[in-house]
């Protein structure tokens, strides 16, 4: 039944210590956002040019994209 409509409500369970400290980490780890879309950035812009073959370019990106999906949506990862 949902709630609201008289029936019994079914709360979760409060979390776990597991729970609590993966949510901790995931807090610490999206401080690494903003830098590695920074990096990103200056992959796409070009400014690794000269160091980086474009396959290189192409993977780095690509890793970093997902590195920083799995940050801002860590239940997906």
């Amino acid at each position: 039944m949902k709630d609201g409509d008289g029936g019994p409500r079914h709360s979760s369970p409060p979390p776990s210590d597991g729970d609590r400290l993966f949510a901790q980490k995931c807090r610490e780890l999206r401080g690494f956002i903003r830098p590695l879309t920074e990096l990103l950035n200056g992959l796409r812009m070009g400014r690794y040019d000269k160091g980086l073959s474009s396959f290189q370019q192409s993977v780095a990106m690509d890793r970093i994209q997902r590195i920083i999906g799995v940050l801002q949506k860590p239940e997906m990862g």
